[in-house]
């Protein structure tokens, strides 16, 4: 969701998750430049014409590949990905509460169906602000291209009316909590998998069931009786929908997201695809959490707290990549030509890292201006870590000081 032209080796290597898994998970034989200058092939790979390289990625002995996710001691140059083969069905779901005290028993009851299987995919929970962000910029571009035919050129002052209007639409869409997700497997898998989510639902919230054959059904009703009311409100939702669906349900690549970087702070420009050379900033606070409703709903409040005293609008997605644990996604937007907004967002993420860690909620990725919240000369850990790049890394070449001691 990040982004088509995103690396999905450095994504793994990150320890990034996806629409479907924790992508580390499904990278294997994996061919490294080492710092010492040597190249290393893990797994079978280092064995002449081994066919196995890509089919049991531990190989024999001692298994290196987890050296290299969030480490400097090489330069990853090849891996294999696994690919999900295509299924007999492929839908996406959407559910939404309305009553903000429901939200850690929609946390417990997806969590129960993530651990029993029924629900094999990842489930992304996300909070009415981060909706909001993903939706605004979609809406956004069907009403400028709807009335002024396109998206480039538009003045100010029409951007603003565009802007307050797309606002509108997606307040009346966005609920507190919503959680989305992908439902893949045969018709039956599917049907089932749709009854319990269906049934997990009742009494806290409310469900909607999106196939190919739903949205194209909507699309043609769009082209066909849009001169009715109810039909002509549904217009600016499938076209922000369209793509999201096409993530969820079918992994396809989008840009989708990079607007979203822009949308709090500055008008979206031309060369949208280059937020590193626009105003907007963005930080993250990326804690590792129990898939516990009680645990989640400590994780929002405190981050609410946070981001409340330094004025920032905190957009929360909590993903849920393994039955066991949420990767919740934090997001601080500020405006990079503010010096005192830019100093409050750098002070406003480090300390509820520092709440987080604090609780024992350790982030699971941190930017380098936190690598000292993470790393600890006493500990064993890190002491064996700077003994690896040592041997691997010995001029220290490579990311000095990355996820390492220096």
């Amino acid at each position: 969701g990040s982004g088509s032209e995103s690396s999905v080796i450095g994504n793994a290597l990150e320890k990034g998750g996806e629409y479907f898994y924790c992508r580390f998970d499904r990278i294997s034989g994996l061919e490294v430049v080492l710092g010492n200058g040597n190249i290393l092939k893990t797994g079978f790979g280092h064995y002449a014409n081994a066919q196995n390289t890509h089919n049991f990625k531990y190989g024999i002995g001692p298994y290196l590949d987890g050296l290299l996710a969030q480490s400097n001691f090489g330069i990853v140059t090849s891996a294999g990905l696994s690919l999900i083969p295509k299924r007999e069905v492929h839908s996406a779901f959407k559910c939404s509460i309305y009553i903000e005290n429901n939200f850690p028993e929609l946390v417990d009851r997806f969590a129960e169906l993530r651990r029993t299987e029924i629900l094999s995919t990842a489930a992304h929970i996300a909070n009415r602000a981060r909706t909001a962000n993903v939706l605004s910029p979609a809406i956004f571009d069907y009403l400028s291209l709807s009335q002024k035919g396109s998206q480039q050129g538009i003045d100010k002052k029409s951007y603003a009316q565009l802007k307050s209007e797309a606002e509108k639409i997606v307040d009346q869409l966005a609920a507190p909590w919503s959680i989305a997700g992908g439902l893949m497997g045969t018709k039956a898998q599917v049907a089932e998998a749709q009854k319990q989510i269906q049934k997990a639902m009742n009494g806290i919230g409310d469900v909607t069931f999106m196939d190919e054959k739903k949205l194209n059904l909507a699309k043609w009703l769009i082209q066909n009786l849009s001169f009715l009311p109810p039909i002509k409100k549904l217009k600016p939702l499938i076209y922000a929908v369209e793509p999201i669906y096409d993530i969820i349900a079918k992994g396809k690549p989008s840009d989708l997201a990079i607007k979203t970087v822009y949308w709090p702070v500055e008008e979206i420009p031309e060369n949208w695809k280059e937020p590193d050379q626009s105003n907007s900033g963005l930080l993250f606070s990326l804690p590792l959490i129990p898939n516990e409703g009680k645990v989640a709903q400590y994780t929002v409040r405190k981050t609410e707290e946070v981001f409340g005293k330094y004025g920032f609008v905190p957009y929360i997605t909590l993903n849920m990549l393994t039955p066991t644990g949420l990767e919740v996604v934090i997001n601080n937007a500020f405006d990079r030509t503010n010096k005192e907004q830019v100093k409050s967002a750098y002070e406003c993420i480090r300390e509820l890292n520092k709440s987080f860690i604090t609780e024992g909620l350790i982030p699971y990725r941190v930017g380098i201006e936190s690598m000292d919240l993470i790393l600890d000369e006493k500990d064993t850990f890190w002491q064996t870590v700077r003994d690896l790049k040592k041997v691997l890394d010995p001029n220290d070449i490579i990311s000095p000081g990355r996820y390492n001691l220096r």
